[in-house]
């Protein structure tokens, strides 16, 4: 089993300031999980259960991004509901959008798509294909139209957030109030 505190713990840029407060750190319950799991339409399993159990309420700053959709305060539990099916809707309307799933073999629901990760631009995203039995990242293009596998586990994926972030932010001085570490640390799935 993967600590996920303690691998991204790790990876975190020596003497930056973003806030971690271990003692904050908090996953879902079993129960949780199997709601979750049932809401979003969603298979639960490998690297992604095992940080929904460890961290997936709150991740005490060791994810401080607004990139990890599980984390940023603009997705709440209403989008993750509607993505499968609007991701589903735009493949309808839209003849290249079905092409480039047909390509890929993946439905966004049959396949229980959850949006992982969006660049901070927004051109680019990233989801689990949760019917899929591995812990991989899958990258929908910003074409709009090509969904592939990347080399990439979730865990390989959050590391390299953590690392990223948390080196941007050398030699910046985090000022923030109890609500602003809420909203950059505290999961959005329930």
């Amino acid at each position: 089993m993967t600590n996920f505190i303690q691998e991204l713990s790790k990876c975190r840029a020596y003497g930056t300031q973003i806030p971690f407060r271990p003692e904050a750190v908090r996953g879902y319950t079993e129960q949780e999980i199997e709601r979750i799991s049932r809401r979003y339409n969603l298979n639960i399993h490998g690297q992604f259960r095992q940080l929904l159990l460890q961290m997936g309420r709150c991740s005490g700053g060791l994810v401080w991004s607004d990139e990890i959709t599980l984390y940023d305060a603009r997705w709440q539990p209403r989008l993750f509901k509607q993505y499968q099916t609007a991701e589903s809707q735009a493949m309808l309307e839209d003849a290249a959008i079905h092409t480039g799933y047909l390509k890929s073999g993946i439905h966004p629901i049959i396949h229980k798509l959850f949006p992982w990760r969006f660049n901070n631009d927004r051109t680019a995203a990233y989801c689990l294909v949760t019917e899929e039995p591995d812990d991989y990242i899958w990258h929908q293009y910003d074409d709009g139209f090509t969904i592939k596998k990347t080399a990439f586990t979730l865990l390989e994926d959050l590391r390299r957030s953590v690392e990223t972030v948390t080196k941007r932010a050398l030699g910046l001085s985090f000022d923030y109030t109890e609500e602003d570490f809420a909203l950059f640390t505290t999961g959005r799935l329930l």
